[in-house]
């Protein structure tokens, strides 16, 4: 995440991980406009969601996503 510190991220990431139901939501347009033609950052949240989340929805141009089984 480019507008997260690393601290602002350990926090998200606690909270995500103790959350009992988890879900992000991505909108890979916007994402693309943020970036500016730059590759993703590989971040600790953005990693985490990547790795251990999966699209479980798609509406318009969000997807919603819960954590894989298993996870």
């Amino acid at each position: 995440m480019l507008a997260l510190d690393e601290g602002e991220q350990r926090r998200i990431l606690r909270q995500m991980r103790t959350t009992p139901r988890p879900c992000a939501v991505r909108n890979e347009a916007v994402a693309a406009g943020w970036l500016a033609n730059r590759s993703r950052p590989e971040t600790r949240l953005v990693r985490y969601i990547f790795d251990d989340f999966e699209v479980v929805e798609t509406t318009g141009p969000f997807e919603f996503m819960l954590p894989k089984r298993g996870s």
